[in-house]
């Protein structure tokens, strides 16, 4: 009977410290999962509040969010206006919390003198896509691995970031001289990391473009020989559409996605991208 006791404890307690040992993390947007993802225990669970094809820029939470937020160990958000939406459930909430921009180490980069615009009309001084720098993805990536006990996967993951990061520079050393618009300035983190030569966007606040501005982006295209321009999947085709039709030359158009794939980790989600910009800027 002793031995069927002891039996029972010992495999109450695996169970136990098994689930004890497992994570629920909540993030606002995928590009924070995907930054965590390689220091996951098979246990662990990460939500993302952001749903697939959703802006952030527009969102508002669900009940069911706030169930979610109810139950998590560690919430991560980004910062600097960008899910803003999401303050309020994670003040409320009593688990650890990690804000991306007020890690200490952070690179920022000043908004392309806009401001995103939401509930409250808060004014962004920097850019708040900071995930889009390898090095900010090693900065949180550090933090969140402290906060879950996953220092013993951190070295290996922080090399893959660097690795990525040398491969993306060399493979486009070769573009960096071509010219092109975005159709949203949200890439620039990307884009000055490997010196790419971003002539201006074509939406720069919430409110839409002028005809002022197109006949200045046309007059743009000419001057610069640009063929290629980068398009948004929450953008007006109209506007890219104006701009192509308008130019003697042939434009490549190439739609960029900011916020990658939550099922992926950042190497892959960088080296998508890298992909793109080499298929629009005529380097495949």
């Amino acid at each position: 009977m002793k031995v069927i006791w002891f039996l029972f404890l010992a495999v109450f307690w695996v169970v136990f410290s098994s689930n004890a040992a497992a994570k629920n993390i909540v993030v606002t947007i995928p590009p924070l999962a995907s930054a965590i993802k390689p220091l996951l225990s098979p246990d662990d669970k990460v939500f993302v509040l952001l749903g697939k094809n959703q802006s952030p820029h527009h969102f508002s939470l669900k009940p069911s969010h706030l169930f979610t937020l109810a139950k998590a160990d560690l919430i991560i958000s980004v910062g600097l206006g960008l899910d803003e939406w999401a303050n309020k459930a994670i003040a409320s909430s009593d688990a650890d919390k990690i804000v991306f921009s007020k890690l200490v180490g952070i690179n920022f980069l000043e908004g392309y003198g806009h401001s995103h615009n939401h509930a409250h009309h808060h004014h962004v001084d920097y850019d708040p896509h900071i995930w889009l720098d390898i090095d900010n993805i090693k900065v949180l990536a550090t933090a969140v691995a402290k906060k879950i006990s996953a220092e013993h996967k951190i070295t290996n993951w922080l090399q893959q970031l660097t690795e990525a990061d040398k491969n993306i520079a060399s493979q486009l050393a070769g573009v960096k001289n071509k010219p092109f618009l975005v159709q949203h300035a949200g890439f620039q983190y990307f884009e000055r990391r490997y010196q790419l030569d971003n002539k201006g966007a074509i939406q720069t606040n919430d409110s839409g473009t002028s005809l002022r501005k197109i006949l200045s982006l046309r007059k743009k295209i000419s001057q610069h020989s640009i063929n290629c321009i980068f398009t948004s999947s929450h953008g007006s085709k109209k506007q890219v559409s104006s701009l192509v039709k308008s130019s003697a030359d042939k434009i490549n158009t190439v739609e960029l996605n900011a916020l990658g794939d939550k099922n992926k980790n950042t190497v892959l989600i960088m080296q998508s991208l890298t992909k793109d910009y080499l298929a629009c800027l005529g380097n495949k």
